[in-house]
């Protein structure tokens, strides 16, 4: 992963657009910090909405989200550290402890058979969940999640190069031309009022958050227990595979897929990494 992108995201303010979205924004306290979250919907069965690598729980498509919320509880949770004026130690950061503070989430709001929805590096996160506590989630649904990898495979694209940022929406246009299949620039006032909040600060983590994310992500995605847990996993899985990602490798991730032994593998045409942005309403339709 390249952090260097990050700099400059930090570097602007942006706009805070408010949009139609009923949301509830709480703190949680989870294995000794507090955990930031967000909460829609009021019937239903429960969603936990996991993201990735480099942004925040603000980065969700605010469509896809109050499509979920009209018939599910969901919840949009931040990892330790992040939407939080609390620190963290991110010396200890991993998957694994990622996803211990969602299975104690989860407890302690005592929400019955969830699923998980996660997004890149959140899928991984999921699936560590599951692994650590099989009997706690009803589904996984993995939107371009990472996966273990063998033999020192390459998962993570290197980030397409970019020249100098002078305002936002070069920084904001750089990220959506990576994360969606033929974007257009000028879209682009349109797609940012779709964040759950719109700005900068909010949607992305602090810089020292990057460097312990992309570790993390290598390390679990190239250890061999990993691997072997995810041949024996026990929760059921959809895997939604956009099929002209630039982030993620997904015939390697798909070949990986292959292992799982409850999968489902749903691809995605015409999409790129971040699918619930490109269909928002199509994949809300996807979720039970």
């Amino acid at each position: 992963m390249k952090h260097g992108l990050i700099l400059v995201l930090l570097s602007f303010a942006g706009v805070n657009l408010a949009n139609a979205l009923d949301l509830e924004s709480n703190q949680l306290r989870v294995n000794g910090h507090s955990l930031h979250y967000y909460q829609a919907g009021t019937k239903g069965t429960p969603l936990i909405l996991l993201t990735g690598y480099a942004t925040t729980s603000n980065f969700w498509n605010s469509d896809f989200v109050e499509c979920l919320a009209a018939n599910h509880r969901v919840y949009l949770l931040d990892y330790a550290g992040i939407n939080s004026s609390e620190s963290t130690n991110l010396h200890k950061l991993s998957i694994k402890s990622m996803a211990r503070d969602v299975n104690k989430f989860s407890q302690k709001l005592k929400l019955k058979q969830p699923a998980l929805i996660g997004w890149s590096m959140g899928g991984g996160v999921a699936l560590e969940a599951s692994f650590m506590a099989p009997k706690q989630y009803r589904q996984l649904y993995l939107i371009s999640p990472i996966v273990p990898v063998t033999n020192q495979q390459q998962l993570v694209f290197p980030f397409a190069a970019h020249g100098e940022f002078k305002s936002e929406s070069d920084v904001l246009n750089y990220v959506f031309n990576n994360n969606l299949y033929h974007y257009e620039s000028a879209s682009l006032m349109q797609l940012d009022s779709k964040f759950i909040v719109s700005k900068n600060t909010k949607l992305f983590p602090n810089l020292e958050f990057m460097p312990a994310q992309g570790e993390a992500i290598y390390q679990w995605t190239n250890s061999p227990d990993t691997l072997n847990r995810f041949r024996n996993a026990k929760t059921p899985a959809v895997f939604f595979i956009p099929q002209d990602d630039v982030i993620i490798d997904q015939k390697v991730a798909e070949s990986m897929m292959q292992h799982y032994p409850q999968a489902k593998i749903e691809p995605i045409k015409d999409s790129g990494h971040a699918i619930a942005w490109q269909y928002p309403l199509e994949m809300c339709h996807k979720i039970d």
